[in-house]
């Protein structure tokens, strides 16, 4: 779990701890400069990486950031750890998507998630488009629940790019993701402790604009994570003191100097007690909570919401009206159809087309863009009324 730092240099509260909401396309608060100045840094647009000597402090700058994204109400979270450690178990009810573990699963998973953001990508360049619009604002973002800024973390994430199988995937779709969608509101972070090229890919490191290094032992893996050069130019991680500068990195991309250095905030937590005080935040956050933000159903939903089976196909014609719309597209509108439903508040693009399929409605790929047409749907809810109900509730497809 995450180091408070030095005790003769402690980290800084964070700002947001009691009070206070986001904005993601206006920055969130990363940590205090050298010079007193809390660096606040804008997510759309801005991939990151963290990398450091085990214990240095990446963990908790990762929370850091996708706490502040967590208090966005408008922001949809997504997060991939690849180890058994709980540092965002407490983020659980603000997230929608949340895998961590050591199993293939988890890494298939994010390989599917990347593959999705891929999409997405193309996508909202299409959407853009349509609109007239060059990039993804706020006010875009509240209008179009499509276009909702998305933050998506893979954490200790050379167990991801290492991987025998997906590894080599998953780094090429990250990297197209990143090239492709700086101004689509889609943003990539990864965390690491090691610097191997099989663990960060060095164009990963070169694309993102957000570099966080802490402590590292050498100029290889200085340039590791802060990019090639790095090392020669005088950005040198090198010079933090592993034990002694816990939670303060050399930061780059963040101002317009050359780099930073940057004592993170800190959100405190304690391994033996299960305390984290990022529960008591997330539970404001989601008092926040724009309807139309994908999340994960928490207790409180289950005992509230009386149970309801919703008719899929229905439900897609009706937020479809006379629209043909990529899949990735739909379960924004089908959440806004019927906020209270618990299956549509998590529900992806791959899950829709999937449950779409099991009703007897393929989606056709066409160029990634999977679109799925309301004249399609509604042949097959017609074609569905012609056919024996066996299990005396036809078509009720999503429900508890």
């Amino acid at each position: 779990m995450a180091d408070p730092g030095s005790t003769d240099k402690p980290a800084p509260p964070y700002p947001l701890l009691n009070d206070g909401q986001t904005d993601v396309f206006a920055g969130v608060p990363f940590g205090i400069s050298q010079r007193g100045e809390v660096i606040v840094v804008v997510l759309p647009g801005a991939n990151l990486v963290f990398g450091g000597l085990m214990g240095q402090g990446k963990s908790n700058a990762a929370r850091v950031v996708m706490l502040g994204a967590a208090l966005d109400p408008l922001a949809e979270l997504w997060v991939f750890v690849f180890a058994n450690n709980g540092d965002f178990d407490a983020y659980r009810p603000r997230l929608a998507r949340y895998h961590r573990g050591v199993d293939d699963d988890v890494a298939a998973a994010a390989l599917e998630a990347l593959r999705e953001l891929y999409e997405k990508v193309a996508q909202r360049e299409a959407r853009l488009a349509e609109l007239g619009a060059k990039k993804v604002t706020r006010a875009l973002a509240q209008k179009h629940p499509e276009l909702r800024p998305l933050v998506a973390l893979f954490s200790e994430c050379h167990e991801l790019f290492g991987h025998e199988e997906f590894g080599k995937e998953a780094a090429d779709l990250a990297v197209q993701t990143m090239r492709r969608g700086r101004k689509t509101a889609i943003t990539l972070a990864f965390d690491t402790q090691s610097s191997r090229a099989d663990a960060i890919p060095p164009k990963i490191v070169e694309l993102v604009k957000i570099n966080a290094c802490f402590a590292v032992k050498s100029w290889r893996s200085n340039d590791g994570f802060l990019g090639d050069g790095s090392f020669q130019a005088g950005i040198r991680a090198t010079e933090l003191r592993a034990g002694k500068d816990v939670g303060t990195s050399l930061l780059t991309g963040a101002t317009e100097e050359r780099f930073e250095i940057l004592k993170w905030f800190y959100i405190e937590a304690d391994d033996d007690t299960g305390y984290d005080a990022a529960a008591e935040v997330i539970e404001r956050a989601m008092t926040y909570l724009d309807p139309n933000t994908a999340h994960t159903p928490t207790a409180a939903d289950t005992d509230t919401e009386a149970e309801e089976r919703r008719d899929i196909l229905s439900d897609v014609a009706e937020a479809l009206g006379g629209e043909v719309v990529p899949a990735a597209d739909v379960p924004p509108r089908l959440r806004k159809l019927a906020p209270g439903h618990r299956p549509y508040r998590s529900m992806s693009g791959v899950q829709l087309r999937e449950l779409l399929a099991e009703h007897g409605v393929r989606v056709p790929s066409t160029k990634r863009r999977y679109p799925v047409d309301p004249a399609v749907i509604r042949a097959r809810i017609a074609e569905r009324a012609t056919e024996p109900d066996t299990d005396g509730a036809r078509g009720s497809g999503v429900g508890e």
